[in-house]
């Protein structure tokens, strides 16, 4: 099915413009109407309707070549000569499309047919008896455009192009930039003119329902539709406009649209193909979620927006983290329109290698340190000390010489082959994350890890190297001075911070941050890289540390399990850029605690809690037709395990209160967020309890 069958004509063929008007019913001419921006044409009389379209696609008709490709033109006139048609079809597939198979040549016919019908320039007549359908250039169109030259045949069709992807990437765009861009790439067509160029605007926007110009600006029809105008305009003050490549604008100048090509785009249709969605489905929805993504101020808002719509319906957390990944990667790659047209991990890539002034605006970056910094100071205990710039100088170059400023091999490199030997096997294991990261990176990564193991007993002697160099995950509070921050542990404690790499980290808004913290007297400084996430919790990196060795990370700590193993922290920086998940203005984290009830003793549940059974597995669980809103209790009759759960710790913990009478609580509550509870089921092939519980249901 195509679109024109909406407009299909199943009467006698007719050849005049008036003719095939007329034989159209009301509400199809209201659609053809709506293609030409006419306002309100339910409300006008069908007689003054028709004559209406009538001056509009006789107009139009007059310039509409100028803008599309030659074999636009050669169809027109193809289907203006019924005795020779086709014969005239087979010429103009030799002509211009010799390399198609005759199904792909007859899509492109249709593909044009398509937008010929929506505007009335072309009408569709169905033959009832041998079901053929016949396609008329009306005999007052063909006499207005059959003496076209070549000249002025697609005169247009590249700075229209131009238009057309510079909105779709921008959402407002003003003419100034396609004209500037399109001169750029085009020195031998320039046009110089403004008032060429204007025409030219007014004249596109004319035989295209995408586009609206106003004010010498193009606009995207979403963006006047849903209002985001001023949305828009304030949100990009914050950026440098995104600047695309010539070599860009040619490879999408053979798109649809500017996201077509996008390799994560292929990904989502391939998911939810590989999920049972149809092709078409798949692709539709796609190309509707990149309108979404696009056009969202709010990332939150995009999970909404996909648990609507969405044609896939994941059946539990393995699942929803699943496409909750493929989503996000797309998210992370789309041009934005309040970015100024730059992607999200693009702009996060440029900030992170301390380039933001290539994409962020000077009054952003100057908004950002004040916004960062109006918190209420931090209270620093008695041993926290704030040092002087000439002591972060003084200590800092004593620091250097300890660890031989990359100049002189450290002496933790002796230990150096030993623990790598060591770590071969998980070397091995995540070898394809790895190859991703920059051999500098991993290099790097690789020195501060033999740091910490050379450093464990605390007994190389001198300031620095008679202490512990422990991995910490700290949250940054609040810039003191410049490089010098104060942080929180992720015990709670506060700490002063010197580093450049929290700087960067800072600036880009990142909520998490993992390192070697090296005690100068009273306050820190980190030893290696600083790893950083915006939707990880530091409880999450606690979370991977329990799963990489539990009873290590229960009687040694944190910073145990790391020197341990260290691959599993640096892979899960692939990611940091993933956006906090957030339901209800609340942030989403998978809260769950084995525990027993007391003498084997079910209480009663609320009435309002919804209760299943599968097999000796039972659940109540509250608010069930809210996933990320839902919490409750898994109970096995036959171990006699208690599982509380729970979306956000405030669930969590009023649920623990709830029931805590009849409970008896041995271990401790773990949080994690789906991105974290994610990438552990990847990375050991290894569910939580609170994950297989829910797929037994699942499989029902």
């Amino acid at each position: 099915m195509h679109d024109y069958d909406f407009l299909l004509i199943e009467k006698p063929v007719q050849t005049s413009l008036g003719d095939c008007l007329t034989l159209l019913s009301k509400y199809q001419l209201e659609e053809i109407a709506n293609h030409h921006k006419i306002q309100n044409p339910s409300k006008i009389k069908k007689a003054e309707l028709i004559e209406c379209l009538k001056i509009k696609i006789i107009e139009k008709v007059k310039f509409l070549f100028n803008y599309k490709m030659l074999y636009f033109y050669d169809l027109c006139m193809c289907f203006a000569d019924q005795n020779n048609q086709e014969k005239r079809l087979i010429e103009i597939k030799n002509q211009y499309f010799s390399d198609y198979d005759d199904e792909d040549f007859e899509e492109t016919v249709l593909e044009v047919v398509d937008y010929l019908v929506s505007y009335g320039f072309v009408f569709a007549f169905r033959d009832l008896k041998t079901e053929v359908d016949i396609f008329i250039f009306p005999i007052e169109l063909y006499s207005l455009v059959k003496n076209h030259t070549i000249e002025n045949i697609a005169k247009y069709e590249v700075p229209a192009s131009y238009a057309k992807i510079l909105t779709d990437l921008y959402g407002i765009c003003s003419f100034d930039i396609v004209q500037d861009l399109y001169n750029r790439d085009f020195r031998a067509e320039i046009i110089e003119g403004k008032q060429e160029f204007i025409m030219i605007a007014e004249q596109l926007t004319q035989i295209d329902e995408t586009l609206y110009f106003e004010n010498e600006t193009f606009y995207h029809r979403r963006v006047k539709d849903y209002g985001l105008e001023q949305a828009i305009l304030e949100k990009r003050k914050n950026f440098k406009q995104y600047i695309p490549s010539s070599r860009e604008l040619r490879l999408k100048g053979c798109c649809d649209f500017y996201e077509e090509d996008n390799p994560k785009l292929e990904s989502l249709i391939m998911f939810l193909i590989k999920k049972k969605v149809s092709s078409d489905l798949a692709y539709c929805f796609c190309v509707y979620i990149i309108d979404e993504m696009k056009s969202i101020v709010n990332p939150s808002e995009l999970i909404k927006i996909v648990t609507e719509t969405s044609p896939y319906k994941p059946k539990d957390i393995d699942q929803a983290n699943e496409y909750l990944s493929v989503i996000t990667d797309l998210f992370n790659s789309v041009h934005s329109w309040f970015n100024w047209g730059w992607q999200p991990n693009e702009l996060s890539q440029k900030v992170h290698s301390a380039q933001k002034d290539l994409v962020l605006s000077e009054e952003k970056i100057q908004k950002l340190k004040e916004e960062r910094n109006n918190v209420p100071p931090l209270k620093l205990p008695k041993n926290c000390h704030i040092p002087s710039t000439y002591e972060i100088l003084e200590i800092k170059t004593e620091f250097d010489k300890y660890w031989g400023n990359g100049i002189v091999e450290p002496d933790w490199f002796s230990a150096g082959r030993a623990q790598e030997n060591r770590l071969k096997s998980y070397f091995n294991k995540f070898k394809k994350y790895l190859s991703e990261m920059p051999e500098q990176s991993f290099d790097m990564l690789m020195d501060q890890f033999l740091a910490s193991i050379w450093h464990k007993n605390a007994n190389r002697g001198g300031q620095f190297g008679n202490q512990k160099w422990d991995y910490h995950v700290f949250t940054i509070y609040q810039q003191i001075g410049e490089e010098l921050f104060t942080c929180i542990d992720s015990d709670g404690k506060p700490f002063v911070l010197f580093s450049h790499s929290a700087q960067i980290h800072y600036d880009n808004d990142s909520f998490t941050c993992f390192s070697i913290l090296v005690d100068m007297g009273g306050w820190s400084m980190c030893y290696g890289p600083v790893l950083s996430w915006k939707s990880f919790l530091p409880e999450d990196l606690h979370f991977l540390a329990s799963k990489i060795a539990t009873q290590l990370y229960e009687q040694q700590g944190f910073s145990a399990v790391v020197q341990f193993n260290p691959v599993p922290f640096w892979i899960s920086s692939m990611y940091s850029e993933m956006p906090v998940l957030s339901h209800k203005n609340k942030r989403i984290l998978n809260c769950f605690q084995e525990c027993r009830f007391k003498d084997d003793f079910v209480p009663d549940f609320p009435k309002t809690w919804h209760f299943e059974k599968v097999g000796s597995l039972s659940r109540w669980i509250n608010k069930k037709n809210d996933y990320l809103a839902s919490s409750g209790m898994y109970v096995d009759e036959k171990t006699k395990k208690v599982l509380l759960f729970a979306h956000t710790q405030d669930d969590f913990y009023k649920i623990q209160k709830q029931f805590q009478k009849y409970l008896v609580i041995k271990c401790e509550p773990e949080f994690a967020s789906m991105s974290m509870l994610s990438f552990c089921i990847e990375t050991f092939k290894k569910e939580p309890l609170l994950v297989s519980y829910e797929k037994k249901f699942e499989k029902r």
